[in-house]
C-alpha cells in the first residue's frame, strides 16, 4: 500500500469524523410548560443532514410543545435552515463560528415558502441519491455508475450516511470514483455567505486545453474572475491551498 494511498485514506477518515457541537432551544412561544426548558446539546457529523440526527431533539422538545404540531424545523438568527444541505455546509455558510452552534427548534408555522418539507428519512435518501446522480452526470456525462448500483449497494451508501458509518459508506462510494484520466469535469457547488440562498453548481474541467493539471485557484478564477483572490472559502471546514489539484479534491 503506497504512502499516497495511506495519506488519502487518512484524510478521508479525518474529514468523515468532523463534527459540530450544537445547542438546540425550543422557541419560547411554543413552550407549553410553566418553566424555561433546558436546551438540548448534541454533537452532529458535518457530512450528515439534520433530519437524520435530530430524532432525540424532536423527542425531547415535542412533549413540551403544543399538541397540534407541524413538521419540526430549525432556525438560526431568524433564518430557517435548509435541511437538504449537509450540516457542515450550513455551519460554514451561515454561522459566525459559534461553538456550540445555537439553533432554535420550531413545531409550528413551517415556512413552506423558504424551505422544503421533509416528512421522513426516505425524503432525505431521495434527495441524496438525486444529488449523487447530478454530480456523477457532471463527472462522466451520464449517471450509469449510480444507476448500476444494486439495491443493496444503494442502501449501504445512504445507510453509511444515515448511521455515520465510514466503512459502509466508502465501500460503495469508492465504486463511483473514476480514474483521474476518465474524469470529464469536477462538480463544484458554491454556497455563498454574502448571498443567502444562493447555490451555484459549476462543472470545472480538471485539465487545461494543453492537458496541464488545474488547481482550486483555477476553479475559483472560472467562477469569480478577478474577484477570486478576494474570496475566502472553505471545504469541509478547511481552507485548502489554492494550489491543490482540482481532480484530487473532486
Amino acid at each position: 500500500m503506497s504512502a499516497k494511498f495511506d495519506a488519502e485514506a487518512s484524510i478521508r477518515r479525518e474529514l468523515w469524523q468532523g463534527s459540530i457541537p450544537v445547542v438546540f432551544s425550543l422557541i419560547p412561544t411554543e413552550n407549553t410548560t410553566l418553566n424555561e426548558l433546558e436546551p438540548y446539546f448534541l454533537l452532529v457529523p458535518r457530512q450528515s443532514y439534520f433530519p437524520l440526527v435530530t430524532s432525540p431533539v424532536r423527542k425531547y422538545f415535542s412533549a413540551h410543545s403544543p399538541a397540534i404540531q407541524d413538521e419540526m424545523w430549525l432556525e438560526y438568527n431568524g433564518r430557517p435552515l435548509k435541511w437538504h444541505h449537509p450540516i457542515g455546509v450550513l455551519y460554514d455558510s451561515l454561522s459566525s463560528g459559534e461553538k456550540p452552534w445555537p439553533l432554535v427548534v420550531h413545531f409550528q408555522g413551517f415556512p413552506v415558502d423558504q424551505i422544503l418539507r421533509c416528512p421522513n428519512e426516505e425524503t432525505v435518501k431521495a434527495h441524496f441519491m438525486n444529488t449523487l446522480k447530478e454530480a456523477n452526470f457532471i463527472k462522466h456525462g451520464d449517471v450509469a455508475m449510480v444507476n448500476n448500483l444494486s439495491v443493496s449497494d444503494s442502501n449501504d451508501l445512504f445507510g453509511g450516511v444515515q448511521s455515520h458509518d465510514f466503512g459502509r459508506f466508502w465501500a460503495i462510494n469508492d465504486k463511483l470514483i473514476p480514474p483521474s484520466s476518465e474524469l470529464r469535469h469536477v462538480p463544484v457547488r458554491i454556497v455563498r455567505r454574502d448571498q443567502p440562498g444562493f447555490v451555484q453548481l459549476e462543472p470545472i474541467a480538471p485539465l487545461s486545453p494543453d492537458q496541464q493539471e488545474r488547481t482550486l485557484g483555477d476553479a475559483l478564477a472560472d467562477c469569480f474572475g478577478a474577484l477570486a483572490p478576494l474570496k475566502r472559502f472553505t471545504i469541509e471546514g478547511v481552507s485548502p491551498s489554492v494550489d491543490t489539484p482540482l481532480a484530487w479534491l473532486g
